[in-house]
């Protein structure tokens, strides 16, 4: 209300600024133009902070002037943070153009699950501190997720922010830090098999007819510690036989794409995952027997993804293995395995060696192992493992030698060969009764 002395006032007799105003319901309201000459307008039950408000978190009117006073000053932009996390989020992903396909998928998997219906649909501007704890606490108490999950979803929301702070969209990132608040499970520790579970792991492998032609793929993993997509992307072009070495430059994936299950041949993630790697004589064995195999069984080898083919190891229908597929099989391998040990330890009155459960991925891990007990050049072995960090492998030496790295092989190859036996795979076909739904 305008006064006798010519000056607006509220209820309370308090003049009003320019630009302020109070409505009939004793709301304060400010008007201002902003940066690109529209005209914007903000509320409050607060006139000054003081004063008392609908709610015990509300700014008073003058508390937000200043405000967007500060942010013109700064030169940021306050009405572009009225946009949401989600809409700031795609435009982040359009401008990360070196991100491998494998990593646009994982990060489109997280936002999905679980950043898309709860932080994604706030306004950038509302992203502060408490939100930030409330959302990281949700997901552990309600979806028990470890810290390895965390701290990737941590790896999507902090530079999105950023770059809304970069653009002088925000003042500041309050997702900087966040996590060392945050009380989040450990992941599953990295399980490797030991010594002797991994003999009877390749003995078994050895003696049984149904799984015997598995023997290659399990054997280059353990010999190789090369990662599952790398294995099942593997091509007859990438093994070198005269110099016995393996070039890993591609792997190979089976993803939801747009909520279509398809294979997506691509480069691995990081540059060091571009490596090659010394082939052990029993790799080189077991590579030999799996190209007898294909041509024995008549496997089709005609399957393209991009334009690529001639795949190392492939199904009875011709197509390439999945990570799903060999962690469905080394279920059933691990089983019967389990069954054979006790016999053997029964008629042999000893303790059984019984296989834990496991995936494809523990082989790498069992690789890893043997390598750092046999050798401390942990330079050469993150450079064999393809770790992008050296903190995976602990950084001991500041450079990779190479021949240590095939003398490390060398010792990984004699472990491999325990109890050789036969010659070929002209009789590998499961025995009879067996169903066989891997190939």
């Amino acid at each position: 209300m305008r006064t006798k002395d010519g000056k607006r006032r509220d209820n309370k007799g308090r003049v009003l600024n320019k630009g302020e105003n109070q409505r009939s319901d004793g709301l304060y309201m400010f008007r201002y133009t902003d940066a690109y000459g529209k005209r914007q307008c903000f509320y409050s039950w607060k006139l000054v902070e003081t004063d008392k408000g609908k709610t015990k978190d509300e700014l008073s009117l003058r508390e937000k002037e200043n405000h967007i006073l500060a942010d013109r000053l700064d030169g940021i932009h306050t009405k572009r943070a009225d946009i949401t996390f989600n809409e700031q989020y795609e435009c982040w992903k359009n401008l990360k153009t070196r991100l491998s396909i494998s990593t646009r998928l994982n990060y489109d998997n997280l936002w999905k699950n679980h950043i898309k219906n709860s932080i994604g649909t706030m306004k950038l501007k509302n992203i502060k501190t408490s939100q930030l704890k409330k959302y990281f606490n949700d997901l552990v108490e309600s979806k028990n997720l470890s810290a390895g999950t965390l701290s990737i979803i941590y790896n999507i929301i902090y530079p999105v922010l950023q770059m809304a702070v970069d653009d002088d969209v925000l003042r500041r990132n309050y997702c900087a830090g966040i996590l060392k608040d945050i009380d989040a499970r450990e992941g599953c520790e990295r399980m490797a098999l030991t010594e002797e579970q991994q003999a009877v792991f390749i003995r078994f492998l050895r003696e049984d007819n149904r799984y015997r032609y598995h023997q290659p793929l399990f054997i280059l993993a353990l010999g190789t510690g090369m990662r599952s997509g790398e294995i099942c992307g593997l091509k007859w072009c990438d093994i070198n036989f005269d110099k016995n070495e393996i070039t890993v430059n591609h792997n190979l994936l089976y993803k939801s794409v747009q909520g279509k299950q398809q294979f997506i041949l691509g480069k691995p993630k990081t540059k060091n995952s571009m490596r090659v790697i010394p082939m052990g004589v029993e790799v080189r064995r077991q590579l030999d027997f799996q190209r007898q195999y294909l041509i024995n069984a008549q496997i089709p080898d005609d399957f393209m993804i991009d334009g690529y083919g001639d795949f190392v190891f492939l199904t009875k229908r011709g197509i390439p293995y999945t990570n799903t597929n060999i962690n469905h099989f080394l279920d059933a391998i691990i089983k019967h395995c389990n069954i054979w040990e006790m016999e053997h330890a029964k008629n042999e009155n000893r303790e059984p060696i019984l296989l834990p459960h496991f995936t494809i991925h523990n082989l790498r891990h069992t690789f890893c192992s043997r390598l750092c007990a046999i050798s401390n050049d942990y330079k050469a072995i993150q450079k064999l493992m393809g770790h992008s960090d050296i903190s995976v492998t602990m950084d001991v030496y500041n450079h990779y030698n190479k021949r240590n790295g095939i003398t490390a092989i060398d010792n990984i190859d004699a472990q491999l060969q325990i109890n050789y036996i036969g010659d070929s795979y002209t009789n590998n076909t499961p025995t009879d009764g067996v169903q066989d739904n891997t190939r």
